[in-house]
């Protein structure tokens, strides 16, 4: 996939996505290659946000939980477009239309932003809106803290810069939404992704795992 026809496919960025897929199912399934489709996707948007964030350039405090907000950030998941560059929301978009949605099946972004920041300081956050049943096993943003070093070494090996990175995390949520789409229904799917993505850009990054 590529994904924004304005930029010139990156044969790294997918190479890289087919190694963060493979990471994550073999992270998340079970002795008989089951896998719980929220919670693979969720922590796949979870390290799309984080390294979304990182790519934004952003002066982050981890000493304490807190709050990255800035137009850096937002260029990367979002208003990058504009300018011709590819962004996660184009991946997660195209998931979505590639799994058969029409335009108005697919959650508005600009809506996933306002709920993000409604959310800021809350009990829940990121905030999810999808069913329930429908929720990852665990809390999304661990996976950041288990699987980061792990992104990071391929990342390196790959020679990818930062955006390419994050790009090539949030192909690897469209491969998984693909993948998946028998199992959760892609229009729950792409809001889940872009939920924990959306949420997860704008945390400081977790040192630790939370229970």
């Amino acid at each position: 996939m590529q994904p924004h026809e304005a930029e010139p496919f990156n044969p790294k960025t997918l190479a890289a996505s087919q190694e963060f897929v493979a990471l994550l199912l073999a992270e998340y399934g079970d002795r008989n290659g089951h896998v719980h489709a929220p919670s693979v996707i969720g922590a796949a948007a979870a390290l799309t946000g984080e390294f979304a964030q990182r790519a934004g350039g952003v002066s982050l405090d981890t000493r304490k939980p807190g709050y990255v907000f800035g137009d850096a950030v937002n260029e990367v998941l979002l208003e990058g477009a504009e300018k011709g560059r590819a962004t996660v929301w184009d991946c997660l978009q195209r998931a979505g239309r590639d799994a058969g949605l029409s335009e108005r099946e697919i959650v508005d972004p600009i809506e996933v932003i306002k709920n993000v920041a409604a959310a800021v300081g809350g009990p829940s956050f990121p905030p999810l809106t999808v069913p329930s049943e429908h929720y990852p096993h665990e809390y999304s943003p661990n996976a950041c803290v288990r699987l980061r070093p792990k992104v990071i070494a391929i990342a390196d090996r790959l020679d990818l810069s930062r955006r390419d990175l994050a790009i090539g995390l949030a192909m690897a949520i469209y491969g998984l939404i693909l993948l998946t789409r028998e199992t959760v229904p892609p229009a729950i799917s792409v809001r889940l992704a872009a939920e924990i993505v959306f949420g997860v850009a704008k945390m400081n990054p977790l040192t630790a795992v939370l229970g």
